[in-house]
This record gives structure tokens, sequence and C-alpha cells, in this order.
């Protein structure tokens, strides 16, 4: 269970905040059943549909924020965050498939803990009515695509992914394989976003416009023949 840093006790937080993180999301589905949906104007509607695409962007901006910030600054024998986030990040770069690897638990646990705030900031809007009630999709779009960010970041990785996350890779739902391949390249500073990559497409413009680098330990024909680029 130590193996590579991640100990027995890190498995501890990690069970216990999805523990908490999972009885809050109940809590949320349980509270959006009772809501008043149907008293909400034609403004907070909108507000409804744009908070599920705004809720998933966040994400991405977020994961790509916080993938830069622990690439760049500290080490892994940093008190704290060394252990808990910094030391998988620069593993990641020395051993792209490494992750591979890991269970759920290691894989999700942190980011699972991560949308706590955010399953508490979805209960506050159910509380409201109007706006503040419209902003609820936001919150639970922003926290799913949260917690499975390491799971699709895991996902842009296999050589062979399961087929529905290879269609929702190549309809640009989530995280594609060349996409992510940019961040890859040395000195690897950009392309940090890894939830949907939209962000990145944003920043850097398409992956298509450029020759899909080959990751460590893969060959040419391995990065051309991914289903998902």
């Amino acid at each position: 269970m130590e193996n590579s840093g991640y100990t027995k006790a890190h498995r501890a937080y990690e069970l216990s905040v999805i523990a908490v993180a999972v009885g809050l999301a109940g809590v949320f589905a349980y509270r959006a059943s009772h809501a008043a949906w149907g008293s909400l104007s034609a403004s907070g509607l909108v507000v409804v549909a744009l908070g599920l695409p705004g809720g998933a962007l966040a994400a991405d901006v977020v994961s790509g924020f916080i993938h830069w910030l622990f690439d760049t600054f500290g080490s892994e024998d940093t008190p704290v965050l060394g252990g808990l986030a910094i030391r998988t990040f620069r593993e990641h770069h020395r051993l792209p498939k490494k992750m591979l690897e890991h269970d759920f638990i290691e894989t999700n646990g942190h980011n699972i803990g991560l949308t706590i705030p955010l399953w508490l900031g979805g209960i506050w809007c159910l509380a409201g009515e109007g706006l503040r009630l419209a902003a609820g999709p936001f919150f639970v779009a922003w926290a799913i695509l949260i917690a499975i960010t390491s799971q699709i970041h895991k996902w842009a990785h296999m050589d062979v992914a399961p087929p529905f996350v290879q269609t929702l890779q190549r309809w640009g739902i989530i995280l594609s394989p060349a996409n992510h391949a940019r961040h890859h390249v040395a000195p690897y500073t950009s392309h940090y976003c890894i939830t949907t990559g939209w962000a990145n497409l944003l920043w850097y413009g398409s992956e298509r416009s450029r020759p899909v680098p080959v990751e460590s330990g893969s060959t040419s024909e391995d990065a051309a023949s991914r289903p998902a680029e």
C-alpha cells in the first residue's frame, strides 16, 4: 500500500472524504427531487441550460490550474502537499502509464474529496428559488466532472479505453488522447487541463493542427491508431 509514497494514512483519508462526498451528493439528489423547478422563469431555465456545460468548463479550468500549480511549484518533499498531491503529478511525468496500475480509490479518492464544497454550494442553491435555484445544475456538473477528472485522465492514457469512453473522447465531451498527448512533450508546459480538454482547445487551438507526439513507452503507430484521436 505504501508503494511510491501512497500510504495507509492517505488511503484512509481518501476513503473518509469519499464517504462525506457521497453523503452530500445524496442530500443534493434528495433536495433536487423536491425543488420547485416548475417555478423557474425563462431566465432561470436559461441558467439551468448553461449551467451544465458551464460546470464542465469550470471543472476543466480548475483541473488545468491545479495541474499547472503542482507541476510548477514545490516538490515531493513539500510539507503536506508534497505527499498529498505533488507526488502524483511528478511521478506521472516520469512514468505516464504508472497511473493505470492505480485502483479506483487511489485514482479518484482525492478528487472526490475536492467536490465536498461544491456539493455544499449546490445544496445551498437548492434551498433557494429563482436564479439561486437555477444555479444548482452548475454545481452538480462541476462536482461530478471534478470527481472523475483523474479517471478521465487515466482513460486518456489507456491503449484501448472502454467503447463508451472512446465515443465520449471522439465527440469531444471528455479529454481525448490526442488532446492530452500535447502535455507529455518536454518541457511539459502546455495543455494542462485534463477533464474535458475544452480549455486546452480554447487556449492552444485544435489538437489536429499538429502531428500527435509519441508518449514515452509507445510507438508512433500506437499514437496514430488510438481510436479517439
